[in-house]
């Protein structure tokens, strides 16, 4: 069973499919559903949006903008300018580049419960290996949270292990160590 529906809006969907163009368009479509639940898992929680947001409309967008929080939003990253500029453009004139509109469709659909949450409820997430410009890894915040979903894949022995092209999942609502099949909002 799927969560109840969420409060948004176009620009939130709009703002959702940017972000996850930016963070996830080079996975493939259970990688991109993942990332877009860590996002809305994120809108639900006080943590993230603050107890004035929590439940409105603007809450998707607020934490797919937050600082640091998306790397595709910062600055110096080579999403950021064109994600930047397809974001004025919407909020100009409206519509959207037809690049978006996979993610649009994908968002929306993670939004209205349409797609199981397959991440148990995550609110954060890395990559398995290391990205270059990482000096320490996995990243310090990831000590704090218990891990709730890993991509895997099966090795030439038949044992599964992490997928080193894939990502782990985290929930900052079970304690590190904590094994849970279903985490409550």
């Amino acid at each position: 069973m799927t969560k109840p529906l969420i409060r948004y809006n176009d620009r939130d969907v709009f703002i959702m499919a940017l972000t996850l163009y930016g963070e996830a368009r080079g996975l493939d479509l259970e990688g991109q559903t993942k990332v877009a639940w860590v996002i809305r898992n994120r809108a639900e929680r006080r943590a993230f949006v603050g107890s004035s947001w929590l439940g409105t409309e603007g809450a998707v967008a607020k934490v797919c903008l937050m600082p640091w929080q998306f790397s595709c939003w910062n600055d110096g990253d080579p999403n950021s300018g064109r994600l930047h500029t397809w974001l004025d453009e919407f909020d100009r004139r409206g519509g959207a580049n037809m690049e978006i509109l996979p993610f649009i469709n994908l968002a929306t659909s993670v939004l209205e419960g349409l797609v199981e949450d397959i991440t148990n409820g995550a609110d954060h997430y890395h990559t398995v290996r290391a990205p270059s410009w990482a000096q320490s890894w996995p990243p310090t915040w990831a000590k704090a949270y218990g891990v709730v979903a890993c991509d895997t894949i099966v090795d030439g022995d038949g044992e599964t292990i992490a997928d080193p092209r894939g990502h782990v999942f985290y929930s900052s609502l079970v304690k590190p160590g904590e094994k849970s099949a279903s985490i409550p909002s």
